[in-house]
């Protein structure tokens, strides 16, 4: 995990101008995203911080686009930094943690910077580091010494404990709460309501489901699912 400087202040004060930002993905989590940026410029004491631009999006449903129409933006095009003139900041709207690795990649070898967005309804506790890229959704609560890495999503209403370790690429869902001194290895996602223990390291690539219950270790990359969680083999159903 690269290094994440430590954060300081819930909201960056503007300059000049508000920011250009583009939101990849115009699905779910990426319209969620649209609504935290609004809540951040609402909030701000010294103007909007953000310029919202719209959506980039390789394959948009009519659906999604016909959803971010009504949110009042549009989808601007394909991921690709051919699409805008200039380099805006972005953030990656997509719950997958290897999409997403994939789209920021190709956006910063372009010389797009990542945008860090936390919600004023978020809480953080004392000495906290949050990585580029991520984003603290309303609800979401981390306490102390708590280190998030480079693009980590928590949506609303998660909670992680004291002198946890969320590496690059992770996706925490809604409820789901992470106990303290915990490790989780890039690109696991914890799925809605699920639980994982104090003291535990879950391997890069992980995905615990919905609810699921894990106590105890896990050293490889697996499904975890059930109470208490184990491994979900080929051919099974959850």
């Amino acid at each position: 995990m690269s290094g994440a400087p430590e954060r300081s202040e819930e909201t960056p004060a503007p300059t000049t101008a508000a920011l250009d930002i583009v939101i990849v993905g115009c699905g779910g989590f990426g319209r969620e995203v649209a609504d935290v940026i609004a809540a951040i410029n609402a909030r701000s004491s010294t103007g909007p911080v953000w310029n919202l631009l719209g959506y980039l999006d390789d394959a948009p449903t009519e659906l999604n686009a016909d959803r971010a129409r009504r949110q009042g933006h549009q989808v601007l095009g394909p991921v690709s930094a051919d699409t805008m003139a200039g380099r805006p900041h972005f953030v990656v709207g997509i719950n997958s943690g290897s999409v997403r690795r994939v789209l920021a990649e190709r956006l910063e070898a372009s010389g797009w910077r990542p945008a860090t967005l936390i919600d004023p309804d978020a809480r953080i506790g004392s000495d906290c580091r949050i990585g580029e890229g991520t984003v603290l959704c309303p609800g979401a609560k981390i306490t102390t010494n708590v280190t998030l890495g480079r693009h980590v999503q928590l949506n609303p209403n998660c909670t992680v404990g004291h002198d946890t370790v969320l590496n690059d690429y992770v996706s925490i869902n809604p409820l789901a709460a992470v106990s303290g001194e915990i490790v989780l290895g890039e690109q696991v996602t914890v799925g809605s309501s699920a639980f994982i223990h104090q003291g535990l390291t879950v391997a890069a690539g992980t995905t615990v489901g919905a609810s699921a219950c894990v106590l105890r270790n896990q050293p490889e990359a697996a499904v975890l699912v059930g109470v208490p969680a184990s491994e979900l083999h080929s051919g099974e159903g959850c």
